[in-house]
């Protein structure tokens, strides 16, 4: 559920009743998005929250009109954000309705409220409670951003880079982002010095990358704190400082970050910065993988399969692996086909081993390629089919597998190649 503004009291019952109707009514039509409500010309009659509310004075609503017309377009709006918080939530006996809550975000929206018009852009790209439509979200988020709002400004700035909603465009990208990063919001200050890691609208620069990222880890968010952590283990932008990184991975590990915790286990597995610890790396692979991280769940099953820091378990890893390739992780694909290939960990299958290794060849992967290919024209584990075969060949040979040309060779000579796994 949605949850808008502050909450709702009186001024809500106010708003309903300067439209005429009951409490909670229906609002009247929301102004065009392109033509917003003027401003008010005057606040000489402002409404006042404490009057409303019973703290000055016992309740009369039937001032309601009069309370609602005097009003400026900011106290409108809080009145409206707390009337759709009422419908997008449910209180006391009024059902949730989100078309209801939408219809009174617009209203806010139109008298300009920063927040409201984020909310009622979310709602048009997800379709709640209004059709969904990209145009009008995006519509709503520039109002929003040109506004000053942190949020809108920073997800403005992520559809820019992606190109959702609006062409892609490093440049817009990098000033809607900078907006938000300079007012102190740490997703956008963490999101500025991925860019200046990674060059994205920006030139490389480490040392900026660094600052940026530590504006925000120093606020707790975790996507910060794990940057901070990989920037410290690499040396880019600071000297290389194990310790450093394992501080900033577990800070951000502690707060379910899945990422930085699989880093974390990474350095106990292989003792950087400290001594090797497997029972500390599987901890916190574990913690990773209970939160659905395949990356993590392969990690483990290599655990089991290796015996490094746990008892050796072919089950254990064959069932480890067959989570992380359910998900769609082609190394652990690839790992899968391999053990039904063998027996193990899993009953000796060829079919099996065929259908996880085309699971890989369909991601792109040049090796999984090659053998499909090569099972169709042996027959292993699949019907021989020479069209599949070479079709899967040619693939192979496009992404750039060194064998695959000459299996295609031998192949259209009629003569049967050799099944190599490399």
């Amino acid at each position: 559920m949605m949850t808008l503004g502050r909450r709702p009291g009186l001024a809500s019952l106010a708003i309903a009743l300067a439209w005429g109707g009951a409490a909670l009514a229906d609002p009247p039509q929301a102004a065009d998005p392109a033509s917003p409500a003027k401003p008010a010309a005057t606040d000489q009659f402002k409404f006042d929250p404490a009057y409303a509310n019973g703290a000055r004075a016992p309740l009369d609503f039937s001032q309601a009109p009069a309370w609602y017309k005097g009003a400026s377009d900011a106290v409108k709006a809080q009145a409206e954000i707390n009337q759709a918080h009422v419908y997008a939530n449910g209180v006391g006996r009024i059902p949730v309705d989100q078309v209801k809550a939408a219809a009174w975000l617009a209203l806010a929206a139109g008298h300009g409220d920063p927040g409201a018009q984020y909310e009622l852009a979310a709602r048009y790209a997800m379709g709640l409670g209004v059709p969904k439509d990209a145009a009008q979200a995006m519509f709503w988020l520039k109002k929003a951003a040109e506004q000053g709002s942190q949020i809108a400004q920073h997800t403005l700035g992520a559809a820019y880079q992606v190109g959702q909603g609006v062409p892609k465009d490093p440049v817009q990208f990098i000033f809607w982002t900078r907006r938000a990063a300079d007012q102190g919001f740490a997703p956008a200050q963490a999101m500025l010095g991925a860019a200046y890691r990674d060059g994205l609208g920006v030139e490389k620069d480490p040392v900026q990358s660094v600052a940026w990222l530590r504006k925000a880890a120093d606020q707790g968010d975790a996507n910060a704190e794990n940057m901070l952590g990989a920037a410290y283990q690499a040396g880019a932008g600071v000297p290389q400082d194990y310790a450093r990184a394992a501080g900033w991975y577990q800070a951000a590990a502690d707060k379910n970050d899945v990422r930085a915790a699989i880093n974390l286990g990474a350095l106990y597995q292989t003792g950087l910065g400290t001594r090797p610890n497997p029972a500390q790396a599987l901890a916190w692979y574990r913690k990773a993988a209970d939160q659905g991280a395949p990356e993590a769940e392969f990690r483990i099953a290599l655990m089991y399969m290796t015996g490094a820091g746990v008892d050796r378990d072919p089950q254990q890893a064959a069932a480890w692996m067959r989570k992380a390739a359910d998900k769609g992780l082609l190394h652990a694909q690839n790992a899968l086909a391999l053990m039904y290939s063998r027996g193990t960990g899993v009953p000796r299958d060829e079919a099996q081993a065929f259908a996880w290794r085309r699971k890989a060849a369909e991601q792109g992967d040049a090796n999984a390629a090659y053998i499909v290919g090569l099972s169709y024209a042996r027959g292993q584990g699949v019907a021989p089919d020479r069209g599949q075969a070479l079709a899967w060949l040619r693939k192979a040979a496009a992404l750039g597998q060194p064998n695959a040309a000459k299996a295609i060779q031998a192949l259209e000579a009629r003569s049967k190649p050799s099944f190599q796994d490399d």
